[in-house]
């Protein structure tokens, strides 16, 4: 009925009607429009908002880990009964 991620660290995704590609050629969110699919995006982590370029640097948000190992697993997500 579904999908079951799992992973020993914490991470972020996202579902979403729209591809990567259509995202960044889309001058306006009112521009889009879904193609009937729709994308998984999973990221090991993402940077905070705020930059110095506006004054404030966050840096305990920033993400520059040099190495990165991120693995999670994919598993169909059964009925009650079938477990």
């Amino acid at each position: 009925i579904g999908l079951r991620f799992e992973t020993d660290n914490v991470f972020e995704f996202s579902l979403l009607p729209y591809s990567t590609k259509q995202l960044e050629n889309t001058k306006y969110a009112y521009m889009l429009k879904p193609d009937g699919k729709i994308y998984l995006h999973i990221s090991y982590k993402n940077a905070g908002v705020g930059s110095s370029f506006s004054g404030i640097d966050r840096i305990n948000y920033r993400v520059d880990e040099r190495n990165m190992h991120f693995k999670f697993s994919v598993m169909p997500f059964l009925k009650k009964e079938e477990v």
